[in-house]
């Protein structure tokens, strides 16, 4: 950003501090960006008012925004104003919008900032910048109006920023696909502020160099806001783009003759674990599910995966493929629930790459997230296989407070490592199908890096590659003089991959709601137990055959209304580092019962504390629980890279 780009943006930041105390942070994106954009389309009107359009010498396109009548452009307004509330009113709806926009700027009622002289102090704070596209073009203004939705959102914290999609992981993603053809459309199902649809933009520019391109942006966003802002965000960027508003799963609103438009490249950053109406598409007139189950109404991940796969085009159909490239939650990687959709990528040869990004990249959560690529037309060299990356690492990354930024090294590095098909190394794999269908289609990366040749190396496996093929690769015996005894030991303590063990009181409603966890669980695919499943293990007290199964379980979760009177599980947990979720009440738990509670590891104990039922949080809560699952493996390898010497 240039020195005058920056003292445009410190102009357009100071709207905030006018703000502040007027108004709620979360309403600023209401008045602001309208404003702003009222501003660049008044100012670009002008430009275009004196310029004749056959002359036009420079780059930037002189109507690339829409043309605003004389009487109602910014100087006019706000220097002749009766009433600056109600003349500012008339004036933005006097623009001739997309109808996302209309959404928006019909919204606005610039009359509330009329106390105390706010609304003209912001005027005359705009007043001392001119915005037309030659001044300012959309090359060094984009980013700049970028920079401002992404500071508005996070002002609103986790709700806001559910909208916008970090810059750098935007970059990588677009930067991953194949290079376009010269004509080509471009969606995203999930558009928020329409960052993913700006960098893919960029990115087209910037490749592009001198040859004459057509691209085709569509977008779609279930918040009416979101979608008017996406659509003012792309013209700052000076993107022509159709965006509408409605649900993308169950309301596509970009089909043609019943079926729905096919592109060249999707991208998307959809909202993680979403509760939706998956009743409404039980029998699907896209084919979005085929001969799969519709997915859970709690968790919307891969009806947003499937989703966007049906959006791309196909060989058989379009004569060329398409790419994906999506952001998603890495549970969806392993996840037993979901076992049936990965499986269904795998076989169909959809899955091109999968890049593991840094943790707390995002301020609305701090799960770990990957880029997953799908392609339906990968070429031959990579026919049967899925690239795996790991760019998790700090040398991917900058850190500022308490957040990270992937750098732009750390894109270039891992864009570069990605396609770099034939060479493995500790943070990427190139690995073939039928190592990822003896892992029972698991994704995760930890089965995978760091790389070896040799699969019995990885520490972290769960069920060995024996049993993971239904004994089809079961060649050594315990007969066998070539099965020693570290084999033998380690498929003695192997824990189980799909296990969950829930701890809590038993006895009169809290039983009940133990097995009403384990039950759920149950249902999403986990092998859930309570005690009085298991049997007790000779030669062992209550406290011993806890533990043991503790170290056995993938992980477990507790309900914890009061402590269970005859076993500190929590001392348990922290001296086995084993993986525990508490669900405990608003007010309060068995925390304050137990001495040492408050200094257990944090890292692996988590609370999670719910109104009236233990299942308000579990979904979340198992979500948290694999997160440090697979957190945790990915530290022990590099902490005992010498295991695979």
């Amino acid at each position: 950003m240039g020195d005058d780009e920056e003292d445009v943006a410190e102009t357009l930041f100071s709207c905030f501090d006018i703000l502040r105390g007027t108004i709620s942070p979360v309403r600023y994106k209401e008045y602001v960006v309208p404003l702003i954009y009222y501003k660049r389309v008044s100012d670009e009107s002008n430009r275009a008012s004196s310029t004749d359009k056959a002359d036009a010498t420079d780059a930037e396109s002189l109507f690339s925004l829409p043309y605003l009548e004389e009487q109602y452009r910014w100087e006019v307004v706000t220097k002749q104003a009766n009433d600056l509330g109600d003349d500012l009113n008339e004036a933005i709806r006097a623009i001739p919008s997309h109808e996302s926009v209309e959404i928006l700027i019909k919204k606005v009622d610039f009359t509330e900032l009329s106390v105390n002289g706010v609304l003209e102090q912001i005027v005359e704070n705009l007043d001392e910048v001119t915005l037309d596209c030659r001044t300012h073009p959309s090359a060094q203004f984009g980013p700049c109006f970028d920079s401002l939705l992404t500071h508005l959102f996070n002002l609103e914290g986790r709700r806001g920023s559910e909208f916008t999609t970090p810059r750098t992981v935007a970059r990588l993603a677009t930067e991953l696909v194949d290079e376009l053809p010269r004509f080509a459309a471009i969606h995203d199902p999930t558009v928020g502020t329409g960052g993913f649809l700006a960098q893919a933009a960029k990115h087209d520019k910037d490749g592009a160099e001198n040859q004459v391109v057509e691209r085709r942006f569509t977008g779609q966003d279930l918040n009416p806001l979101a979608a008017g802002i996406a659509r003012i965000n792309l013209e700052m960027h000076g993107v022509e783009s159709e965006i509408k508003v409605g649900d993308s799963l169950v309301d596509p609103g970009f089909t043609t003759e019943g079926e729905l438009e096919r592109f060249d490249l999707v991208f998307s950053d959809f909202p993680i674990s979403m509760n939706w109406e998956n009743t409404r598409v039980e029998e699907d007139p896209y084919d979005r599910f085929p001969g799969l189950e519709v997915p859970d109404k709690r968790r919307a991940d891969y009806a947003f995966i499937l989703h966007a796969l049906s959006c791309l085009k196909t060989p058989q159909q379009d004569e060329a493929g398409g790419q994906a490239a999506l952001v998603v939650p890495i549970g969806v990687l392993y996840r037993e629930s979901e076992r049936q959709y990965r499986k269904y990528l795998i076989e169909n040869d959809y899955v091109e790459q999968i890049i593991h990004l840094p943790e707390d990249l995002y301020q609305q959560h701090s799960l770990a997230t990957a880029i997953l690529v799908l392609n339906t037309a990968k070429p031959p060299e990579r026919h049967g296989e899925v690239r795996f990356v790991d760019a998790g690492s700090e040398e991917f990354y900058d850190e500022t407070g308490d957040h990270r930024t992937i750098s732009v090294g750390g894109v270039n590095k891992a864009n570069k490592i990605g396609n770099a098909w034939e060479k493995n190394g500790k943070v990427a794999r190139t690995v073939p199908h039928e190592r990822i269908e003896a892992s029972n289609f698991s994704l995760n990366i930890s089965k995978y890096l760091p790389a070896s040749d040799d699969p019995s190396k990885y520490r972290f496996s769960g069920d060995t590659e024996a049993n993971s093929n239904d004994g089809e690769n079961d060649t050594q015996s315990t007969d066998s003089d070539s099965y020693s005894f570290d084999q033998h030991l380690s498929d003695l303590i192997t824990a189980s991959e799909n296990s969950v063990y829930v701890l809590g009181k038993y006895g009169g409603a809290t039983e009940a709601e133990l097995l009403d966890v384990r039950n759920e669980l149950r249902e999403i695919g986990y092998d859930a137990y309570v005690d009085r499943d298991l049997a007790d293990f000779p030669t062992q007290d209550l406290s011993g055959s806890v533990t043991t199964t503790m170290r056995l379980v993938k992980f477990c979760i507790m309900v914890d209304r009061e402590a269970s009177g005859h076993l500190n599980e929590y001392q348990l947990a922290q001296l086995n580092r084993t993986v525990l979720a508490r669900l405990t009440p608003e007010d309060g738990g068995s925390t304050r019962m137990i001495g040492a509670a408050e200094n257990i590891d944090v890292n692996y104990i988590k609370k999670f504390e719910f109104d009236l039922r233990p299942q308000e949080r579990l979904s979340e809560a198992v979500d948290w629980a694999e997160e440090m699952i697979s957190r945790r493996r990915r530290e022990y390898n590099e902490l005992y890279d010498w295991r695979e010497e």
